[in-house]
């Protein structure tokens, strides 16, 4: 086997990882940036009655869970965005 037709092949074996990390990636960075925007969110409103430290806890573990949960959905959009500019500038 010629040493061209063996980097072809490597190639394209790497594709589907490289699209699976950018893919992983991108809704990584979708959910950093819901987790964001909730956290602005829930600090803009003040709630009586929510000042024990555990009740900011949990708070800040279900705002992490849904930015992870609505970026695996893609409510947003973004992960496709952001899938495509790295999967653009990789090439």
């Amino acid at each position: 086997m010629d040493p061209i037709s063996a980097v072809g092949i490597a190639k394209s074996a790497q594709q589907p990882t490289e699209a699976g990390q950018s893919d992983k990636a991108a809704e990584g960075f979708e959910a950093i940036f819901l987790r964001q925007i909730l956290r602005q969110f829930r600090a803009s409103v003040s709630i009586d009655g929510e000042k024990s430290s555990m009740s900011g806890l949990y708070t800040d573990m279900f705002d992490d869970q849904l930015a992870e949960h609505l970026a695996g959905v893609g409510t947003l959009g973004l992960k496709d965005v952001v899938k495509t500019y790295l999967t653009r500038s990789g090439q």
